[in-house]
């Protein structure tokens, strides 16, 4: 506990990085901590996050520190993502393809980036040694994204994609509370194609928010994985 302190009765790390509008309590906090390794699939990955062959060799060529290794490999993946209109060509990826597959074919969707990009990171950080995460955040508009997660100098921080592949600036605060969900890979959060993908997006469309049922599945789901995954955090 020396690495604890209590900030208005919530246990926090000292070195916790949170975004001010983030909702830190007891249930939610373990998020901050360090996470157990061995098999934990914040070390290991899973399911779409497991590191493959790809991953493996862009991690052998990262040098340097913990923080440098993670910006040069969203750097190396980011700046080599051509970024298409799934839509336009008829081609529906949403969620299913891996972040190895991601890693080979080079290629994203305009409306579904986010979630490649980080599943991507994600893998490569985690065969570099990196601890890592996935983290899907709803607005209140009902707009979705989703961020990779990454567990360096003590501190979890956020992957947004960099300047350039030499860019070391490439992170930011965690999110936690509200509409935000922390899991391990997209099947975590039941989303596996365009469909599923729209139950948590309707109120963009609509024009009207979220609605009282995307709430409701939303808080139904983070409990689910807080749960699933509480056991894997000191």
């Amino acid at each position: 506990m020396r690495n604890m302190k209590i900030q208005n009765e919530i246990i926090l790390p000292k070195s916790a990085a949170v975004t001010a509008a983030s909702v830190v309590t007891r249930e939610n906090a373990f998020w901050l901590n360090q996470p157990l390794l061995g098999n934990s699939p914040f070390f290991k990955g899973k399911g779409q996050t497991v590191p493959g062959e790809r991953a493996r060799k862009i991690a052998s060529m990262l040098e340097g520190g913990e923080r440098e290794r993670a910006a040069k490999g969203a750097g190396l993946i980011w700046v080599t993502l051509a970024i298409m209109d799934g839509w336009e060509k008829g081609i529906d990826a949403f969620g299913k393809r891996s972040a190895e597959q991601v890693l080979e074919e080079c290629i994203t969707d305009l409306r579904f980036w986010c979630a490649d990009f980080s599943q991507a990171v994600m893998a490569v950080a985690l065969a570099a040694g990196i601890p890592a995460r996935l983290s899907m955040v709803i607005a209140e508009t009902g707009r979705l994204h989703f961020d990779a997660e990454v567990f360096i100098e003590g501190a979890w921080l956020r992957v947004k994609p960099p300047e350039n592949e030499f860019s070391l600036d490439a992170f930011l605060p965690v999110e936690l509370g509200g509409n935000v969900v922390k899991g391990a890979c997209l099947a975590d959060f039941g989303v596996m194609d365009s469909i599923t993908l729209k139950r948590f997006v309707n109120g963009s469309v609509l024009g009207g928010g979220m609605t009282v049922m995307q709430m409701l599945e939303i808080s139904k789901l983070r409990e689910r994985l807080d749960n699933e995954y509480r056991k894997w955090y000191l």
